[in-house]
Formats: structure tokens, C-alpha cells, sequence
């Protein structure tokens, strides 16, 4: 990368589009493309460059000459310094309109119209998130997000994306984490009931934090506190699980220290989503990959025969488990392994596949999968990207793209998840 020289070197700039990281785009009087951060759609700025490459440039904006008329006001006064949202000054249409555009690579060919569902709540949505603590060698430490580009830790007294229990946790999350005397990792999981807090570090909490938590718990400023310390996790108060809408006429227990879904009425359309396409086909058997303690598990198993799920997780695995029995689904087997080996045991025969992994993606699953002889794949993805390349073996082993649908599970952000339904067999549509 070559350094701009002249770090003051300024020029006028409009925006055309965003890209999938966030930032605004445009091109240089050059013509070489430029990405700003924090700028919208139609913005006319002054800018200054900040580094180049050869095919792009990177700026930060110095002036707004005319704002695009999707800018609006940020509703965080932390907001270009904290790492948590990149879009809290663009309106909903905007963001909406950005993500559809990153996922038409993914679902190009696809046989029917497609939508990317938007949230009812823009603000306030957030059931799960993480955050920062660090003590500042003082009772006095900084809890929040990391500092964009930076592993400084943000302090944060209230957040307007998060859910309000776990707004309501934070100042006795302060209290409680003033007492460990190091650095920690916090999870914040929220439901029906107070957060349940999981703190991970490095060293052995002092007893003080330990008499703190079952203090807290008690006063119900949290419903549980888990701690992962040196290596060794364990449920110090209260409970571990939180109690979420699975989609069904009874809620399930998910696994507090687990992987969760941010956005529970986003979430709620996601499994409705995939409980219709299902529902369309006559397919008896699937293996569910990555499937965590069941948030897809039990709107799939209504219309199967039998439903294998596969997930590492161990404390995902017991709650799945628990949940199933508790739902009385027979049909459901939870097979707690590898998401490869699973389905090598478990899923090669299966009439339908189906795998939510993590932004890394799956790939050598997908080509492991595109080996199979499946009716179906269902792919859930939080990484356009990841999903661009996962679904191309897939798609040259003969599984065609026949639904798909985009949801803005991160409103405020570039994230968003996705689902694209591809089939070996003629759609059947309803």
C-alpha cells in the first residue's frame, strides 16, 4: 500500500452507492473508486485521503457540502467513535435498499421474486450483544463496545440499539465487574425475564464477585451470571438459559452463553420463512447443520419425519435436547459434533440439508454436501460474501436457486441474514 504523502490532501467527492462493509462510495476526479466511512448515498463532500492502493483510495469526510437525502441524525452521541453500528445516520429505506443490493450476487438465478424483510424496530432491538470491560487500574473501569478500528474500549452508559433488559444491566454489570480487578469479555442475553450476563477472563475471579453475583441475581438485576475463568466455565447464579420464541405455541430455553439471534420479531419472520418453504414440499427426512439449541429445529421438525440436528456446542446441544422433549418432539435427535462429521454420519442420506453456520461460512461442507444426493439445500447466512462462495459448488453440482429472502436482523448496521432455498427437483409451488 503506498501512504498518501500529503496527509491534508483534500478533494470534492459524491457518493453513488454503498459498499458491503458500509462505507459510502465514489470515485476521485482520477476516476479511482474511494471509500468513505459514515458518508450516504448522494452526499456531495469534501474529503481527505487517507491511504491508496492501486485499484481504490480510502478518505474520511472533511466537509458535507450537500447531505444525500437518505442522511439522517444519529441517535448516538458515541456514534463514528464506537464500533457498533456504521449506519446510524442513514434512514431505514437506505439501509434496506444497500442490502438488497448485496446479496442480488447470491441470489442471482433465482425462480421466484425476492425481498429483504426490514425490522419493526430500528432502535431498542438488540437481545444479545457483546461487550468490553477494562478496569483502568481503578473500581472506576470502562464497559462498552471497542472503538472502531481500535481495541480501545468504548464506555458506554446507555445504547439505543440494545433491548431494554439489557439497558437495565448495564450500570449493575458496572458494579459487579468493578470487582474482578482484570479485563473480561461480557455477553449480554436477553428474553422475557433480566439479562443473563456471561463474563469470560483470563484469571481466577476474587470471592468479592462471586457474593456480588448471587447478590444481584437475587435482587433480579440479572436472571443468572455465568463465568468463564482460566478455561473453567461454570454457573455462578442463578440461571443459564433464557426463554425465546421458537416459533411454535411455546417458547424454548436457549442456552445463554451460546450462539443467539439479535433480533427476536426479525427472527420470528426468519422461521416463518423457513416453517412455509418446508411446509411446500414433501421432503421426509433433513439433517439440520449448525443448529445451535433449536431456533429453526422445531418450525422445520413440524413437517418432517425426522430431523437430525448437529451442533459443537454442548450446552446448545442439552437445551435442544431439553427443549424437544419438553415439545414432545419424537422425531427430533440431536447429535452433538462437528458440523463435517455430523454429516457424514447422520446427514449424507438425507432428503434435505439445511445449515446455518457462523460469517466464516461453510465451504467444505458445501462442496461435501454438493456430493450428496439431496432434494434440497436450505442455506442460512449472515455473510453475503461467505454465501456467494459456499453456494457455488452447490450450484455446480446441479442445485438451482428456487427461493430466497433477505432479512435486516442488524438495523443500523451492514449486516443482515439471508436464506436461499436451492433445489435439485422441479419447485412445487403453492
Amino acid at each position: 500500500m503506498t501512504r498518501i504523502t500529503n496527509s491534508l490532501h483534500k478533494t470534492e467527492l459524491q457518493i453513488v452507492s454503498l459498499a458491503p462493509g458500509g462505507d459510502g462510495v465514489g470515485r476521485l476526479p482520477s476516476g479511482q473508486v474511494c471509500f468513505v466511512p459514515f458518508s450516504a448515498p448522494e452526499d456531495k463532500l469534501i474529503v481527505r485521503i487517507t491511504s491508496q492502493k492501486k485499484d481504490y483510495a480510502r478518505a474520511e469526510i472533511s466537509e458535507i457540502l450537500e447531505p444525500g437525502i437518505a442522511r439522517v441524525m444519529p441517535q448516538c452521541p458515541l456514534f463514528t467513535r464506537c464500533g457498533g453500528c456504521q449506519w446510524l445516520h442513514l434512514s431505514q429505506h437506505a439501509q434496506i435498499t444497500a442490502k438488497r443490493s448485496f446479496l442480488e450476487p447470491a441470489f442471482g438465478g433465482v425462480s421466484t421474486p425476492w425481498d429483504v424483510v426490514p425490522s419493526d424496530k430500528t432502535l431498542r432491538y438488540r437481545r444479545v450483544c457483546r461487550l468490553h470491560w477494562h478496569p483502568r487500574g481503578s473500581r472506576t473501569g470502562a464497559l462498552g463496545f471497542a472503538e472502531r478500528r481500535s481495541h480501545r474500549v468504548v464506555p458506554i452508559q446507555r445504547c439505543p440499539i440494545l433491548q431494554d433488559t439489557l439497558s437495565a444491566a448495564l450500570d449493575p454489570l458496572r458494579e459487579l465487574l468493578s470487582l474482578l480487578g482484570q479485563s473480561a469479555e461480557v455477553k449480554l442475553s436477553g428474553g422475557s425475564a433480566p439479562a443473563v450476563v456471561s463474563v469470560k477472563v483470563q484469571d481466577f475471579a476474587p470471592p468479592a464477585f462471586y457474593e456480588a453475583a448471587s447478590r444481584l441475581v437475587a435482587q433480579r438485576a440479572f436472571s443468572g451470571v455465568l463465568l468463564d475463568a482460566a478455561g473453567t466455565s461454570a454457573t455462578i447464579a442463578g440461571a443459564d438459559r433464557i426463554t425465546v420464541d421458537g416459533g411454535t405455541s411455546s417458547p424454548i430455553e436457549h442456552a445463554a452463553a451460546s450462539f443467539g439471534q439479535a433480533n427476536a420479531e426479525v427472527n420470528a419472520q426468519l422461521i416463518d420463512t423457513v416453517r412455509s418453504w418446508t411446509s411446500q414440499n414433501s421432503w421426509t427426512s433433513a439433517v439440520e447443520l449448525f443448529s445451535g439449541s433449536g431456533n429453526l429445529t422445531f418450525a422445520l421438525s413440524e413437517n418432517l419425519a425426522s430431523l437430525v440436528c448437529v451442533e459443537l456446542d454442548p450446552h446448545a446441544c442439552l437445551a435442544a435436547e431439553q427443549n424437544a422433549h419438553r415439545l414432545g418432539r419424537e422425531r427430533v435427535t440431536v447429535v452433538n459434533a462437528d458440523a463435517l462429521e455430523g454429516y457424514r454420519r447422520r446427514g449424507a442420506k438425507k432428503s434435505l440439508v439445511v445449515l446455518d453456520p457462523p460469517r466464516t461460512g461453510a465451504f467444505e461442507l458445501c462442496r461435501e454436501v454438493a456430493r450428496g444426493a439431496h432434494d434440497a439445500v436450505l442455506y442460512i447466512s449472515c455473510n453475503p460474501a461467505t454465501l456467494l462462495r459456499d453456494l457455488a459448488p452447490l450450484k455446480e453440482a446441479g442445485y438451482k436457486p428456487r427461493r430466497a429472502r433477505g432479512f435486516d436482523m442488524f438495523p443500523q448496521t451492514a449486516h443482515l441474514e439471508a436464506a436461499v432455498l436451492l433445489e435439485k427437483q422441479p419447485w412445487k409451488s403453492s
